[in-house]
């Protein structure tokens, strides 16, 4: 087994262990951190000096550092800052204090009344998505584009108030391409300044520069706009114009949401299409439900209530498959997790992946079975987290269900799906997707 460092006060891997696990770690971080989780409990801790480093995994653990103690974890980590080496200080990435602020400028944006407009704008990408899959019926189509493109049309709409059709190809490349850099530099200590032209620096320039010109288009488009609707880059503006904010700080929130907007929302119809493609029988609930609440007209907000079964599909699918699939914070002041000390600056790990799959309190964790949430009432605080827990719960959570439901609603009522690959390789970047996109046939129904 090896002997432990004097510095680990918790239980966890030699490291000897790390070294042979090196690539496992590199290639499959989340597999890592599920079975870090059954060898060694609750709270585990790595062989890191500086800082020390402790992954948490229990509901009531998982529960304190992101609700309870949430003031006193931050996002002063390593995750956050490669991060924000595309989306700057965003809401995202910022640190305790900036995000107070600016979690104040942006809630409005996500105020009730509005939320239930993205049930519009979510209907009518839909229906261009499907009316462009219409054309593909038969032959094995890759639904990993096509769902990025149809979550960056819903976030142009309802959040930006723009089309974003014409530029969609590209901001998703651009944001692809930016998000592998953010993996590439996480995964290596040690990288070339920012200035020197390398392969990868210079993916992230170009990267970057494309969202710069799409913020600079949607601010000049919202200057001057009618505001009696708001979005929220309307109220992004407003406080450039009246300088409550730089041009900067409105851009890194622009381009937090255009990236983390989208690809959040776009992993989780994914993986969903990906899990019921092998399920007819669910397909078939699915269609089921739909046609009984709207047949063959378009759903509306009182409809979302009523697509009970197809919103416990979406939440299943995201338990196996959450799109944030790591949280990492940093230790602001001593504190005490699960009866572990965890001294002011270390590192706290949270995977929603591994916890997710925690068969102490997941029967059967590995199955697909969406039964488990019809009635939400029964599932452990702290065992489900696909959009994070406490104050720094994702923003979107309400606009992610809306659009996530209505289009799994939509699509389903078009369309069968039938895998057409036998290994669907995961790629945990900062979001998890399919390494090689995910081909399914589709029939029309």
């Amino acid at each position: 087994m090896g002997k432990l460092p004097k510095f680990m006060n918790a239980p966890g891997p030699t490291g000897g262990m790390m070294l042979r696990s090196i690539l496992r770690i590199r290639n499959d971080a989340p597999g890592f951190l599920g079975s870090m989780q059954k060898q060694f409990g609750p709270v585990v801790q790595f062989p890191i000096p500086k800082p020390l480093a402790y992954f948490v995994n229990s509901p009531d653990a998982v529960d304190h550092v992101l609700r309870i103690a949430n003031r006193n974890y931050g996002k002063s980590t390593i995750q956050y800052r490669t991060l924000s080496l595309v989306t700057g200080q965003g809401l995202l990435s910022a640190d305790t204090a900036i995000w107070r602020e600016q979690r104040r400028i942006v809630q409005p944006a996500f105020h009730h009344e509005i939320i239930n407009d993205v049930v519009g704008h979510s209907v009518r990408a839909t229906k261009q998505t499907i009316e462009n899959l219409n054309k593909r019926t038969g032959e094995a189509v890759d639904v990993d584009s096509e769902m990025m493109n149809l979550a960056l049309n819903v976030v142009g709409s309802a959040l930006f108030g723009s089309n974003l059709n014409e530029q969609a190809s590209h901001l998703v490349k651009a944001t692809l391409d930016g998000l592998d850099v953010i993996i590439s530099r996480a995964r290596t200590p040690i990288f070339p300044a920012s200035w020197i032209p390398t392969p990868i620096n210079q993916k992230l320039k170009r990267s970057n520069r494309r969202l710069d010109e799409t913020v600079q288009s949607l601010i000049e488009e919202a200057v001057g706009r009618d505001q009696s609707s708001p979005t929220m880059l309307d109220l992004l503006v407003s406080g450039l114009e009246d300088t409550q904010l730089t041009t900067k700080e409105v851009r890194d929130q622009v381009v937090t949401f255009i990236v983390a907007g989208h690809e959040t929302v776009a992993s989780a119809l994914i993986w969903t299409l990906h899990l019921i493609s092998s399920r007819k029988d669910v397909q078939q609930k699915i269609y089921d439900e739909v046609i009984a609440i709207a047949e063959k007209r378009d759903l509306t907000l009182n409809d979302f209530s009523k697509l009970i079964y197809t919103k416990a599909v979406l939440s299943e699918a995201m338990r196996l498959y959450p799109p944030a699939w790591l949280i990492t914070r940093n230790c602001v002041s001593d504190d005490e997790v699960a009866g572990v000390k965890i001294r002011a600056g270390s590192l706290v790990i949270v995977s929603p992946w591994a916890t997710h799959r925690n068969e102490k309190y997941w029967p059967n964790p590995d199955a697909f079975s969406p039964d488990r949430f019809l009635d939400e009432t029964k599932i452990l605080p702290g065992s489900y987290l696909p959009f994070g827990l406490g104050a720094r719960m994702c923003i979107g959570r309400d606009f992610a269900l809306l659009e996530g439901v209505i289009a799994l609603a939509m699509l389903t009522r078009s369309f069968s799906f039938t895998p057409t690959v036998r290994n669907v390789v995961v790629l945990p970047s900062v979001t998890v997707r399919p390494k090689h996109g995910l081909p399914l046939k589709l029939v029309r129904r």
